[in-house]
């Protein structure tokens, strides 16, 4: 299994979009989440756990302080919702120790986990260079509060559109753009963007903890 992670949600609407855990193949088999709130946690302090078990409706968890939640890590997409008081939560994965082993010597030789080159998996490279687009996506300002101003949204547009394929799909999976989103995409989103909408976007990744 993988070492326990504490993951804090503060109470400003922090939120995680909805995703599924293991999407290369990296190992990830089973996700278990044990929540560590006070008592009392009603729906609206929001925080809710969403599963979207396939074939049926969405299902809302609320992270009750002792309560658990196990899926599994490959299939199974979820999010948090906005939460407005701390929220605390225990996460751990359990692997497949094959697939991981796999994962492991594909990364070393490749640099890539997944597949080859043309298959939607995302290298190594990729993944920095998104990193790297999203540092700036989420330039901060001299007192180190996430700004924006219409100066700096051709050189976000110029960068985006620079992305590779596979850096712009990490990219469009974080600020909500549809999962095919290739670089002109994420490129045009930034274009039709003003000083206000960058700033907005800037809080709102900053409440997903990404700040």
């Amino acid at each position: 299994r993988s070492d326990a992670m504490l993951a804090v949600y503060p109470p400003s609407g922090a939120r995680f979009q909805a995703h599924v855990d293991n999407t290369a193949g990296d190992g990830r088999r089973l996700t278990l989440l044990a929540y560590l709130n006070d008592d009392g946690w009603v729906e609206a302090n929001g925080g809710a756990l969403r599963v979207f078990p396939p074939g049926s409706a969405p299902v809302d968890i609320l992270p009750l302080g002792g309560r658990a939640a196990l899926f599994l890590a490959d299939e199974m997409k979820h999010e948090v919702l906005p939460t407005y008081r701390p929220r605390y939560s225990c996460n751990v994965w359990y692997y497949d120790r094959q697939e991981r082993d796999r994962a492991l010597a594909q990364a070393k030789a490749t640099g890539r986990i997944g597949g080859g080159p043309d298959d939607g998996n995302i290298s190594l490279e990729e993944q920095a260079a998104a990193q790297s687009f999203l540092k700036k996506l989420l330039g901060k300002d001299a007192e180190g509060h996430g700004g924006g101003s219409a100066a700096e949204l051709p050189v976000l547009v110029s960068a985006a559109a620079r992305l590779s394929q596979g850096a712009a799909k990490v990219v469009a999976q974080v600020v909500g753009a549809p999962p095919a989103a290739g670089p002109s995409d994420i490129a045009a989103i930034l274009s039709g963007m003003t000083a206000e909408t960058l700033h907005s976007l800037r809080q709102e990744l900053t409440l997903m903890g990404m700040g």
